[in-house]
């Protein structure tokens, strides 16, 4: 199996030696030096203990063994391949948790991945204008293709995993349950762009976990048989023509070289003339759709600032768990963590996706260009 069992949120702000006594007492063990060693070296590491670890050498490896017999050597379980690939240092501690059934999400991820696969389908059939358009009462359109991937989800999803929960856009009765797992689904991501016959739509889904939040994000564009998809902690993933490649955070640009989003279906100014105040230039804006998650994750796209609030949790939910094995950050304009379930006081006036590192910086930048928008 190519995926390995995740560890997540609980240590706090520990140190390295502290997160380390953690670990081992999940029944984990630690080698030395990073993920991206010689696979033969780590097989035959030593052991490290946290009185081994000083301010200077405090990266380490975890590698697990909670789920096969404690006297399993490492041999053995190098074998399995059950190496857990991720580096951790003692500011990245406060991520880390507890250890889920690795077994239980592969599974959902599996069945998530098939379902986007069979809404592909359905969209694919009808792609060119085999269908007909509804408006909801919001005045919003919807397509009987999005009504057939609904429809298809909600036979699906009860009767594999009869205990997760549905909060899908054309779900008639969605209601958030403190307490309870749900799928959370978005069937035909851009339906404009299919109503129009124009690339741009998506099927977007993801896994939310009561307990841990987030836990898998997919996104599946139909008519480039591409799947992105992503396990919290683990890492992104791209499937394409048959092979599933571990994605790569892209490189952070300087200011002057970073490219915006744009959405494709806003005609008005407001986003060039906002940039413009940020100072971007026009050749460093990007129309963006469906595929603005593609456009991240091959790092064509750096940043994408939505200049309005209540987006539903659909359009940002599996987007938000690929983007951030990336390093971006997804949260409010104002830095916010955003949560399914919980409503933003004060409410929010936007989202922001950007690199980690300079998150701060850009932060300060929109405050700073939104105070200078406002009418005195």
């Amino acid at each position: 199996m190519w995926l390995m069992r995740p560890i997540f949120r609980q240590s706090g702000g520990a140190s390295a030696k502290e997160f380390a006594q953690i670990c081992i007492s999940w029944g984990l063990f630690l080698t030395p030096g990073s993920d991206e060693e010689d696979p033969k070296k780590i097989r035959n590491a030593k052991c490290i203990q946290p009185s081994d670890l000083t301010v200077r050498n405090s990266v380490f490896c975890v590698r697990l063994c909670t789920f096969l017999p404690l006297s399993v050597g490492k041999k053995e379980l190098f074998k399995k391949r059950t190496t857990y690939k991720r580096v951790f240092e003692p500011n990245i501690a406060k991520r880390i948790t507890t250890i889920m059934d690795q077994d239980r999400l592969e599974k959902i991820l599996d069945f998530l991945k098939q379902q986007a696969r069979s809404a592909g389908e359905i969209m694919r059939a009808h792609y060119g204008g085999n269908f007909k358009v509804y408006y909801k009462p919001d005045n919003s359109r919807v397509t009987d293709v999005d009504l057939e991937i609904s429809a298809m989800i909600h036979e699906q999803s009860p009767r594999v995993f009869p205990n997760i929960g549905l909060y899908t856009e054309e779900s008639s009765d969605r209601q958030f349950v403190p307490n309870k797992d749900f799928f959370i689904i978005d069937e035909l991501d851009g339906t404009s762009f299919f109503i129009e016959n124009t690339k741009g739509f998506s099927h977007q889904a993801a896994y939310y976990s009561s307990e841990y939040g987030l836990m898998i994000g997919l996104v599946y564009l139909p008519l480039d048989n591409i799947l992105l998809f992503a396990i919290r902690g683990q890492g992104a993933f791209i499937e394409e023509k048959g092979r599933i490649r571990q994605l790569e955070a892209p490189p952070i640009k300087d200011f002057k070289h970073l490219h915006y989003a744009h959405p494709a279906r806003y005609r008005g100014t407001k986003y060039r003339d906002f940039y413009a105040k940020m100072g971007v230039g026009s050749k460093q804006i990007l129309l963006t759709s469906a595929y603005k998650t593609l456009q991240f994750v091959k790092g064509e796209l750096d940043v994408s600032i939505l200049l309005k609030g209540g987006m539903p949790v659909w359009d940002w939910a599996g987007e938000k768990v690929i983007v951030e094995e990336l390093g971006f950050r997804y949260t409010y304009l104002d830095g916010r963590e955003m949560h399914f379930g919980q409503v933003p006081v004060p409410r929010e006036t936007g989202y922001l996706i950007c690199p980690a590192p300079l998150q701060a910086n850009m932060i300060q930048q929109i405050q700073q260009t939104l105070s200078s928008s406002t009418p005195a």
